[in-house]
């Protein structure tokens, strides 16, 4: 699983000593977990969903897909109320989770991770950004047909 991550063997065997593998079952909701308070979580397989609260309904703001690894970190802080952003696993995962401190000392010896970061900073606040200007620019129509063209893309359909 490890290896199929973008870092060089140096950063992979890191993971494998300092590293811890979490497993999480469809359904769950991944809010108010102290593994993710007390470390780097990065989504090695499955999929999961986040989504914002707004007049008690939940909105889909996008899916975060394993073959896509990103760090999960930034849709579950301790400063987000669990009532406002919500991750629910759609697929089983599996996270590795590094200690806060080491993945912050290698930042600033291995740029690749460094870079890796602001990579998956940027994904996450440019699909709430896109999102954004999706709900306020389309018709309920065509928001709908988006979301189902998503739904059974997750889904690898053709079909719709």
């Amino acid at each position: 699983m490890l290896k199929d991550l973008p870092f060089s063997k140096e950063v992979i065997k890191l993971f494998e000593i300092y590293g811890k593998i979490l497993h999480y079952k469809k359904g769950d909701l991944l809010q108010n977990c102290d593994e993710f308070n007390n470390g780097v979580c990065i989504l090695l397989t499955g999929i999961v969903k986040i989504s914002i609260n707004h007049h008690n309904k939940r909105t889909l703001l996008y899916y975060i897909e394993s073959s896509n690894s990103k760090i999960m970190n930034y849709t579950n802080s301790p400063n987000i109320p669990t009532d406002e952003i919500c991750s629910i696993v759609v697929e089983d995962i599996s996270i590795l989770r590094i200690p806060n401190n080491l993945f912050l000392e290698w930042t600033n010896t291995y740029i690749e991770l460094r870079d890796f970061m602001i990579s998956s900073f940027q994904y996450h606040y440019m699909s709430i950004v896109n999102k954004m200007q999706e709900i306020s620019n389309q018709s309920l129509e065509n928001n709908l047909f988006n979301y189902i063209k998503t739904k059974s893309k997750l889904y690898n359909k053709n079909e719709i």
